[in-house]
């Protein structure tokens, strides 16, 4: 009980302050707080009633931690498609994807 009264205590030294730097009565702060309060508490309840319920989500292995088998099942067709080195629009450049390291 001491504990919660010298937080109590505490909280009406700060809106004395508060009243004194803004010319007006502890009284009036103290009511500013209260409805900020009970309209933060409404929102919060508002806000709970509208939050969507999400999809649990699925973790995937990042790719430098999978099986090779896993890592390159599609790499040959993926390589098929986009044909021979050199030839094309993209001319060389170095493999990046596992399709590309497998042509």
């Amino acid at each position: 009980m001491e504990h919660f009264a010298q937080h109590e205590s505490i909280e009406r030294k700060e809106a004395e302050r508060e009243a004194k730097f803004q010319g007006v009565t502890v009284e009036e702060i103290l009511k500013l707080q209260e409805e900020a309060v009970a309209a933060a508490a409404a929102a919060s309840q508002d806000t709970q009633k509208a939050v969507p319920v999400s999809k649990p989500v699925t973790r995937v292995t990042p790719p430098e931690k999978q099986e090779p088998a896993v890592k390159y099942k599609d790499a040959g067709t993926v390589g098929a498609r986009k044909g021979e080195w050199g030839t094309g629009e993209a001319g060389y450049k170095p493999p990046t994807e596992p399709g590309e390291k497998l042509r």
